[in-house]
Formats: structure tokens, C-alpha cells, sequence
């Protein structure tokens, strides 16, 4: 069953001004413009790496020789002679999308190529020639893409199980699918932009992928009520605020009530009955422990299962069964560490070599924090730590280290993990630190938070 296209950007490829054959429009170079802007591509470059965003001033377009990739062309070696302008009769495929007509003018014939460079959003065909020690004529593809319109941006969804158990391409709910889009910006150091749901697009409902297929598109039916049944579907959303356009989507929906259609992430909650924190899990789609499913562990290489979840540190393998009318068990294995809780602005801690210990945040205010580990130790030590949110998924940190070699090992000086992020008050958060030496005896290191830290009692808890 053929599937319905997910993406129309591409990558761009290089092109050689002593080369004579045209670059098919699947190669096409993007720029990205605003809805509104016109654009002005006096000095056109091309960029190897990838798309660029127009910001208003002429786009650099940089051509690199295909027998010395290292080699650029300087913008004194070529011309910009013209452009056509592409549509359905300048390129034609076959079913296979290979290239198998291409209708352009002579590239020595001036009076078919419009002069100067084109101005709005398009596709067009460029045609460059060489000059001082260079010779010959070349074109290639490029294509203005209104950066608000939904339909350029590239789909991405949340695959499940993690776990590599064939085809994974499947989804529970819209809210799996989220769009980005990645191009270079000369004027800033963002290197793409990510929409998000109810703010820049919304979800505009489903139907049937083959009833979809055989009926009038136009007239086609969409719901948003709740799947139920494990089938193909198409997802159909649509652009808001400043955005536009519409994206159509397919994917395989799972069986809405086996448990292993489920991704459970072990994280750390307070319970608020017992006042400690302890180690939970989070299922992002609301599924209930003792409603919809239960919990067992035991330690890793036996079969000796107990109710709940582990109450001290080790490595557990974890079963959760479905119940009442979820129905199937899933697996999953973790290393449940020691808990701390970084009540003021440091916590001093020691550990041995492979003895990981879980230090739980939780700010009295909403602000930007800068969270460091540190250690004073010369030689032989290396922290690691890992920043999660109260969903159990990881955020990304740096990790700064002073090291120097010699002989044929590694010797840690200062190692350091930082970083600065916005925390929500009341929500709870958790560093993994581990503490390597090349001996197992008990180093000391630091947890230190700045941007005035204050503890508080978080605002979720466990329900028992």
C-alpha cells in the first residue's frame, strides 16, 4: 500500500559551473520567507548545509567545486544571468519519482530566461555563468517557501515502543505528531523553529486511510472523536494565528487498550500520604495505576515479583499488567537510585564508582536556574548527570571537563555538568548523577544551584 508523503523538503545539493546537466527540482535549494516578503537575491550563493531562511537582505549563495569539496567559488567567479520560472510541464517522473522529461531553454539561449533574479515565493530554475579563469554555463533549482505556511514544515511523531520490534510508524493521538522545520539563519544562532499545537496549528480530525483514498477529498468527512480501533488512519491539521496551509498525515493506530501500545517513563513523585519521594511512573495519556493497570518488580535475574514499585536502590526489572478493560503485560528494566533533596542552594554528596544517586529539585519560583556538579577531586574522578522533568524524559545539559592524558589513560581533573533552565515552581525534577573512578572508594562532589533557590512541597503528588 503505497503511503501518503510526510515531507516536501530536501535537502539541497552542490553544483559545478563546468558541469552541464540540470539539477532535477527533488534537489531543489530552499529559502525560507515570510508570507509577505519579497525577495532579493542580488547576490545568490549557495549554502551546502542545508536551507536558509531569508531575512530580508540578499542571500549568500556559495558554489563548491564537485572535484575539491574543500574549494569555493568567490561570488567574482560566476553571474547570475536569469531564471525561469518552474511548472508541472518543466520537470516530468514516472511512478518511481525518477526524473524522465525536463523542458528548460537553451542555456546559451538569453531570450528565453527572464533577467535578473526572481522576487516572490516559487520555484524557479536559476542560470549561473562562470567568469575571469571560469567558463561555461550551469542552472540550478531553487525554491521561495513561505515560512508560515504549515505544509513546508516536516512532520515528526513520537514512535513507540522504543524498543526496535519492527514497524514502530504509529501513533495514539494527534498530540504524537508535532512539526519543525530546520534552516540556517545568518542573523541568529536558532537553528530551526518548532510549532506547537493549539498555538500554531490545531488538529482538524480524522478518517480512515483507504476510505480517505476512494472518496471526493473535498467532500471528505473528518471526526475528532476518539479512536477505539487498532487501523490506518490519516490526521488532518491546520495552521493558525500567523500560520496557514494544512498538513495531511498518516499513520497506524495501535490497539488503544493493550498496555504495551503504552510508553511508561520511570520518574520520581512526591506522596504526599507518606511525605517522601519515591520512584513512580508516568504514562503521558492519563492511564491509572490500580484502574487501567498494576505494578509489580523484582530484582533484575529473578522471578521473585512484589506489588508496587521499588522502595530502595538497585536494578529492577518492572512488569505492568493491564486491568479491567486494558488487557497485556509490558516489560521494562531501570536502575532505581538513592533519593536526595536539594532543599537549599547545595547539597554535599559522596558516592563510589558506579553508584548513582537521584537529587530531586522542586523551586519555590518560575525562573531560569543554573544547576552545576562539581567536584574538587584532582585525579581519577569523572561526574556525570542527567537533568529530568517530573515526566521522566531527560533535558539536555552540558558537560564541561578539564582533563589532561598521560601514558596511555585518562585523568579527570574538574569535571563539571551545567545547566541554565526555566523550572516551574511546585513541579519536581531530578538530576542522575554517577561518580567514575578508577578506584571504588568514596569521592566527594557537589550539587549547587543558583538564582536565589528556594525549596517548596510540589504541587503534584502520588494518589494511593
Amino acid at each position: 500500500m503505497k503511503s501518503l508523503k510526510k515531507s516536501i523538503i530536501t535537502l539541497s545539493a552542490a553544483v559545478a559551473l563546468a558541469s552541464s546537466s540540470v539539477s532535477p527540482v527533488m534537489d531543489m535549494y530552499n529559502v525560507y520567507a515570510a508570507s509577505n516578503a519579497k525577495i532579493s537575491i542580488k547576490n545568490l550563493s549557495f549554502y551546502s548545509e542545508g536551507e536558509i531562511k531569508y531575512t530580508g537582505k540578499p542571500v549568500s549563495f556559495i558554489l563548491h567545486s564537485t572535484d575539491d569539496d574543500d574549494y569555493t567559488y568567490s561570488k567574482s567567479e560566476y553571474n547570475i544571468l536569469g531564471y525561469i520560472t518552474v511548472d508541472e510541464s518543466t520537470y516530468k517522473y514516472d511512478e518511481d519519482n525518477n526524473l524522465t522529461e525536463k523542458n528548460i531553454p537553451s542555456l546559451y539561449d538569453d531570450s528565453k530566461w527572464t533577467k535578473g533574479i526572481p522576487t516572490d515565493i516559487g520555484k524557479y530554475v536559476i542560470l549561473f555563468e562562470g567568469k575571469g579563469s571560469y567558463t561555461g554555463r550551469n542552472t540550478v533549482d531553487i525554491s521561495i517557501i513561505d515560512i508560515n505556511n504549515i505544509s513546508n514544515y516536516t512532520p515528526n511523531s513520537a514512535y513507540r515502543p522504543l524498543r526496535d520490534i519492527g514497524d514502530s510508524d504509529y501513533i495514539l493521538t494527534p498530540k504524537d505528531v508535532y512539526f519543525e522545520l530546520y534552516y540556517h539563519d545568518p542573523e541568529s544562532k536558532k537553528d530551526y523553529i518548532l510549532l506547537e499545537e493549539d498555538k500554531d496549528y490545531v488538529f482538524a480530525g480524522w478518517c480512515d486511510y483507504d476510505k480517505y483514498n476512494k472518496s471526493d477529498k473535498q467532500t471528505n468527512v473528518w471526526s475528532k472523536e476518539k479512536i477505539t480501533e487498532k487501523g490506518h488512519y490519516v490526521f488532518k491539521f491546520l495552521g493558525i494565528g500567523k500560520y496557514k496551509g494544512e498538513q495531511i498525515l498518516d499513520y497506524n493506530v495501535p490497539d488503544p487498550y493493550h498496555i504495551e501500545s503504552y510508553n511508561f517513563n520511570p520518574t520520581i513523585k512526591y506522596n504526599k500520604k507518606t511525605k517522601k519521594y519515591e520512584h513512580s511512573l508516568f504514562e503521558k495519556y492519563g492511564l491509572i495505576e490500580g484502574k487501567d493497570y498494576k505494578t509489580s518488580y523484582t530484582v533484575s535475574g529473578k522471578e521473585k515479583w512484589k506489588k508496587g514499585m521499588p522502595k530502595k536502590e538497585g536494578f529492577y526489572d518492572i512488569r505492568i499488567k493491564g486491568i479491567n478493560k486494558y488487557h497485556g503485560t509490558e516489560f521494562l528494566a531501570d536502575d532505581f537510585n538513592n533519593i536526595k533533596v536539594l532543599k537549599k542552594k547545595t547539597l554535599k554528596l559522596s558516592g563510589r564508582s558506579l553508584n548513582n544517586i537521584n537529587v530531586v529539585i522542586c523551586p519555590k519560583k518560575t525562573k531560569k536556574y543554573t544547576i552545576y556538579a562539581t567536584s574538587k577531586e584532582k585525579k581519577h574522578l569523572n561526574i556525570d548527570a542527567l537533568l529530568y522533568d517530573e515526566n521522566g524524559d531527560c533535558i539536555e545539559g552540558d558537560l564541561t571537563d578539564s582533563k589532561y592524558i598521560s601514558d596511555e589513560k585518562t585523568y579527570y581533573g574538574k569535571h563539571t555538568f551545567k545547566i541554565t533552565y526555566k523550572l516551574e515552581a511546585g513541579k519536581v525534577y531530578h538530576l542522575d548523577i554517577s561518580c567514575y573512578n578508577d578506584s571504588n572508594k568514596k569521592r566527594s562532589f557537589n550539587v549547587n544551584i543558583k538564582k536565589s533557590y528556594k525549596y517548596r512541597k510540589p504541587k503534584k503528588y502520588i494518589k494511593k
